[in-house]
């Protein structure tokens, strides 16, 4: 599994339909586990010089995206809802 430094920018961009914009910036751990699901769309990480995760999601309306922070992990999913948009 890849890891990140303890700083980073996260941007997922899922096409299709009207996108809606979600921002978040949690606090970043050293040692703190990231997943990403996304179903459709890209998944760009960059660093940055912050102790930070800044995630950007660009998404249709149908997708809702959700980050679930917990102490060991960060959880970021953004997945198409079953039978498709």
């Amino acid at each position: 599994m890849p890891t990140l430094s303890t700083s980073a920018l996260l941007s997922i961009v899922l096409a299709a339909g009207a996108p809606t914009a979600f921002t978040k910036v949690v606090p970043l751990r050293e040692g703190v586990a990231i997943s990403v699901e996304s179903t459709v769309g890209d998944v760009e990480i960059r660093a940055w010089n912050r102790p930070e995760l800044s995630i950007e999601i660009e998404s249709p309306a149908a997708i809702e995206p959700r980050v679930d922070e917990g102490p060991a992990s960060i959880r970021i999913s953004a997945v198409q809802p079953a039978g498709g948009m």
